[in-house]
C-alpha cells in the first residue's frame, strides 16, 4: 500500500500520482495490487484554490477509475497517522517544486522511518542519497513516478533500506542534534575569529 501524508494542493503533485497509479495497472505483476492511502485532512483553510484543485482531483480519481484504489483517513489524530503510515508500504510525496527540508510532509515521513519516493530538489541537497535515505525520480513525470513505484513494490529490501536511511536522516533534525551543531559552529566561529586576532 502507498501513502501520501498532507493537505492536498497543486504543489504536491496528487495528480501526477494518480496518473502513475493508474499507469500501474498496466504492469500486470502488481496489477490491482496497489491501494493508495491519503493520510489527513483533503485540504488547508490558507488558500482557496486548495477547494478547486481537490475537486480536480476527486473528479481525476472518478475519470481513472481508480475509486476502490484510493482511500482517505480524514483527519486523524497524531498517533493515528503513526499507525497509517506504519501500516504503508511506501510514502509517496510527488512534490512539483522537488523534495526540500521545508516541507512538514518529508519530515513527518522521514520521523517514521518510511521508504520515501519523491521528486528530484531544485538544489542538490547532499543528505539525499537516491536509494539509500530517499528515492527520486523528476518532478512532473507520471511514467518515471510509475516505474519507481513498480521497482520499490517488487524490492522490499530496497525499501527497508530506504527506511532505515530515512530514520537515519530524520535525526539531524532532532532539536538536541540542532543545538550541538549551532553551539560547534558558534565554537568555530569563535575560535577563527581568536586566532584571526592573535595576527
Amino acid at each position: 500500500m502507498l501513502c501520501f501524508f498532507g493537505f492536498i494542493n497543486d504543489r504536491k503533485g496528487v495528480d501526477t500520482l494518480l496518473r502513475a497509479l493508474h499507469a500501474l495497472a498496466a504492469d500486470r505483476p502488481i496489477a490491482g495490487k496497489v491501494l493508495l492511502l491519503f493520510i489527513g485532512g483533503r485540504t488547508g483553510a490558507s488558500d482557496p484554490t486548495n477547494i478547486a484543485y481537490l475537486a480536480q482531483i476527486d473528479e481525476l480519481i472518478a475519470e481513472l477509475g481508480l475509486e476502490d484504489q484510493v482511500h482517505w483517513t480524514g483527519y486523524v489524530p497524531p498517533e493515528e497517522v503513526t499507525a497509517s503510515f506504519m501500516g504503508a508500504d511506501l510514502c509517496v510525496l510527488p512534490y512539483r517544486d522537488g523534495v526540500s527540508f521545508l516541507h512538514g510532509t518529508f519530515h513527518a515521513a522521514l520521523v517514521h522511518g518510511m521508504p520515501i519516493l519523491t521528486t528530484q530538489p531544485r538544489v542538490h541537497l547532499p543528505e539525499l542519497i537516491h536509494g539509500q535515505n530517499v528515492f527520486m525520480v523528476a518532478p512532473d513525470d507520471a511514467s518515471a513516478l510509475a516505474a519507481a513505484i513498480g521497482q520499490l513494490a517488487a524490492n522490499q529490501a530496497l525499501r527497508q533500506r530506504i527506511g532505515a536511511g530515512a530514520k537515519v536522516l530524520a535525526e539531524m533534525f532532532r532539536w538536541d542534534q540542532i543545538a550541538a551543531d549551532t553551539l560547534q559552529l558558534y565554537r568555530a566561529i569563535g575560535a577563527g575569529q581568536a586566532s584571526a586576532s592573535d595576527r
